[in-house]
């Protein structure tokens, strides 16, 4: 199994192969320079890198529809629409917020 800083040295090799020209050796020592550079100061802690996605009116709604029907889990709707398994749950929560509050107008 292959430890996340293997991984880090494979997309780091991968990334210079793609955005410099390098060669597959070059880019894999590039990859472990990288990976020495970076694990004093982040070795050991939990990171998070936000992953760029807008939120768009038909994926929220598609969301909610999957979670509500019962279908999905919240994992599942995560590896579908590529989030992670917190956005789901603040997608679903602020869903199930605005739908308490529609139906609580409608009671007026």
């Amino acid at each position: 199994m292959k430890g996340i800083w293997d991984e880090l040295i494979q997309a780091a090799g991968q990334a210079a192969q793609k955005t410099l020209g390098a060669s597959e050796e070059d880019g894999h020592r590039l990859g472990e320079a990288l990976a020495k550079a970076l694990r004093p100061f982040w070795g050991g802690q939990m990171l998070y890198f936000h992953v760029e996605h807008s939120e768009t009116v038909a994926r929220v709604a598609a969301i909610w529809q999957a979670y509500s029907s019962g279908g999905e889990t919240m994992r599942e709707l995560a590896q579908r629409f590529g989030l992670t398994e917190q956005r789901v749950r603040q997608i679903v929560r602020a869903q199930r917020y605005k739908a308490k509050a529609a139906a609580l107008e409608q009671g007026k």
